[in-house]
């Protein structure tokens, strides 16, 4: 049997509506919605993370993940 899921701090929150973003933005939203992230190619993942990490890296995310990580 599975635990209780623990909602998830606003670190996680911003993180996972980032993910949706940048699914939309290569044209994979529609795929997310109607199958589930655990229904894509591990290229699509790929793509996804590659573009979080990408802009993850910049200077303007990094603050704003700091400020984030303050509030929990």
């Amino acid at each position: 049997m599975k635990g209780k899921k623990r909602s998830l701090t606003p670190f996680e929150w911003e993180l996972e509506r980032y993910k949706y973003e940048v699914a939309a933005k290569l044209g994979l939203k529609e795929k997310v919605e109607e199958l589930g992230w655990k229904n894509l190619t591990a290229r699509e993942c790929g793509r996804v993370g590659g573009k979080m990490g990408g802009k993850i890296g910049g200077r303007t995310v990094l603050e704003r993940i700091k400020k984030l990580k303050r509030q929990d």
